[in-house]
């Protein structure tokens, strides 16, 4: 009961902060109560660095439905996810298995990277053992007319020994890499 009064008498602010902090700390179930009393007071008002913080809870937790919520309620109130979280919510769908939801991800983020790529043909690879990993899935996820993914598939055919492979994915390149 005397927790209960002292979290009473905490500003919306504050609150935020030490939701921040528990993350920081690993108490990940404590700063989602602390969520829970601020929205249960109406208090909508968390900020990015707020729902940030519990996308990296929800990631510790290995809480996918967590990570969803959470990027929803950011997109939901109008905050813009920046690269980084995106790629940390793209990596938790990855190593979910979830790769339908993966790429739908992928497809809808303004700007991608070396490391959102690399997750992506990482996770197909994982996902589908390499067995049925191959040109032909790449052309049907419209990849190839990435240099990045190209030079990516290339390094992975590479250590796979598969040198046809490497061969048809550099001659199809729309640019070579100088």
């Amino acid at each position: 009961m005397a927790a209960a009064t002292k979290v009473d008498d905490i500003s919306n602010s504050e609150r935020r902060n030490i939701i921040e902090k528990l993350v920081l700390c690993k108490r990940y179930h404590e700063a989602f109560e602390l969520l829970e009393i601020l929205e249960c007071e109406g208090g909508n008002d968390v900020k990015y660095s707020t729902y940030d913080a519990l996308v990296s809870a929800c990631i510790g937790l290995k809480s996918i439905r967590g990570v969803k919520r959470m990027f929803n309620y950011m997109l939901n109130y109008g905050f813009e996810p920046d690269l980084y979280t995106r790629n940390r919510v793209l990596l938790m769908h990855v190593k979910c298995g979830m790769m339908i939801d993966a790429r739908r991800l992928f497809d809808t983020m303004p700007e991608m990277n070396l490391v959102s790529w690399n997750i992506i043909i990482g996770g197909l690879v994982d996902g589908w053992a390499g067995t049925h990993f191959s040109w032909t899935t790449i052309a049907c996820l419209h990849f190839e007319d990435d240099i990045f993914v190209s030079c990516v598939l290339i390094d992975m055919y590479s250590k796979c020994g598969s040198v046809e492979d490497v061969r048809f994915v550099f001659d199809e390149m729309p640019e070579k890499p100088q």
